[in-house]
């Protein structure tokens, strides 16, 4: 029994083999498998002799069913790839695009040229226009102990010299002195209360002005009467009478 069982192994082995060849060759169907395991199957396999004999014809059976080898290679030659002939892609020449001109860009107008500022006028000097001379009128500026005195003083010099606007104040005493000739304290007092200004201011604005026209040579002390000035400096009251217009 043991010597059947191995020839039946044998068998199985040869089956599978059989298989593997079938599977292999794909379109070999004129092998007829089924007729050579029949034939297999009617080998007495009772004595050793038999068992022998079985091995060898199951061997012979199976050489019969052996693809030949150009049905293979005509096998493996059906499973290559097609060779596809390669594609000649042709490049379509771009249409030919006529160039745009660009536009002209338009002329830039030509800049205004800044509207030029009138210039400044020339600075002049306070001396060279009133009749004082430079070491008086620094004596006198600082000699002076009124501050009020001092800042008209300040203010008639920058605007001869540069034409800053006259104080009002000095406006109002600078045309009555050219009006009357003169002026004193009294008709100083009398001339700021018609501009609407209170007794005590009147009176403060009066004595202030009066020094300043002496200080500066505008006016000086009548000779004949201390209580008066009259004008001393025509040219400088006559610039200062512009000013204040």
């Amino acid at each position: 029994m043991e010597d059947i069982d191995a020839v039946l192994a044998q068998i199985n082995g040869i089956e599978a083999s059989a298989a593997v060849i079938d599977n292999d060759a794909g379109a070999l169907e004129d092998i007829d498998i089924d007729a050579a395991l029949a034939a297999v199957a009617e080998i007495d396999v009772e004595t050793a002799d038999d068992v022998a004999n079985a091995v060898i014809e199951i061997e012979d059976a199976a050489a019969e069913v052996e693809p030949q080898p150009e049905d293979i290679d005509a096998a493996l030659k059906a499973l290559e790839p097609v060779e596809q002939p390669p594609v000649e892609i042709v490049a379509e020449a771009p249409a030919e695009v006529e160039p745009v001109e660009a536009e002209a860009e338009p002329e830039a107008a030509p800049a205004e040229a800044p509207a030029t500022k009138p210039a400044p006028a020339p600075a002049r000097r306070f001396t060279d226009v009133a009749a004082i001379d430079d070491v008086t009128l620094k004596a006198n500026l600082d000699g002076c102990k009124a501050v009020k005195v001092t800042e008209k003083a300040m203010n008639v010099i920058a605007a001869i010299e540069s034409g800053k606007k006259l104080s009002r104040y000095t406006k109002d005493a600078v045309k009555k002195l050219q009006a009357d000739g003169r002026v004193s304290g009294k008709s100083l007092v009398e001339e700021f209360i018609a501009k609407q200004l209170s007794d005590g201011t009147a009176r403060a604005q009066a004595q202030q002005m009066t020094a300043l026209f002496k200080m500066l040579g505008i006016a000086m002390p009548d000779p004949t009467n201390s209580r008066e000035l009259v004008v001393n400096d025509a040219d400088l009251l006559k610039e200062l009478v512009a000013l204040a217009a």
